[in-house]
């Protein structure tokens, strides 16, 4: 088990952006932050690994996060991930089509297909992150985004 923490309040690294980044890297690979606003600019990150899983609770506010191509191709580690929105509304922008997050709700992500987010306000998370390859055994015609039903039942694309 490896445990990863950080938070923005308590981060040594001056207004947070440097430590905050580096953290989001490490966690999850290369991203850009965008939309920033060093008023609002908040986050924390806690992230354990067991084994090929990743438990993630991740809060953050005044920045979005995006993953571009070139981001895509330096990640050595390609993941999905089972999300669910714990507070605050997330503009998801993947494949062209954009969407809004919302609590109450599950959706899986593909990490791994170019994409951007922006929180309404502040956001919060939890998530399980996965290999593709768990998901894409069970799912061949896998997207890069599926809404789920409040019971986890039907998958919407």
């Amino acid at each position: 088990m490896r445990l990863l923490e950080h938070d923005t309040r308590t981060s040594s690294a001056g207004d947070g952006t440097a430590g905050w980044l580096d953290a989001i890297e490490t966690a999850f690979g290369p991203f850009a932050l965008c939309d920033r606003d060093p008023d609002r600019f908040a986050g924390r990150l806690r992230q354990e690994r067991r084994n090929d899983f990743r438990f993630i609770e991740l809060e953050y506010a005044g920045h979005g996060f995006q993953r571009r191509r070139r981001d895509v191709s330096r990640l050595d580690d390609p993941y999905c991930s089972l999300i669910r929105p714990t507070r605050g509304r997330l503009m998801h922008n993947q494949n062209g089509e954009a969407r809004t997050l919302e609590p109450g709700r599950f959706y899986v992500i593909n990490h791994a297909i170019p994409y951007q987010t922006r929180p309404e306000l502040a956001y919060g998370v939890e998530a399980i992150a996965f290999s593709p390859a768990a998901l894409e055994s069970r799912a061949p015609q896998c997207h890069g985004f599926h809404a789920l039903d409040g019971e986890i039942g039907r998958a919407h694309v």
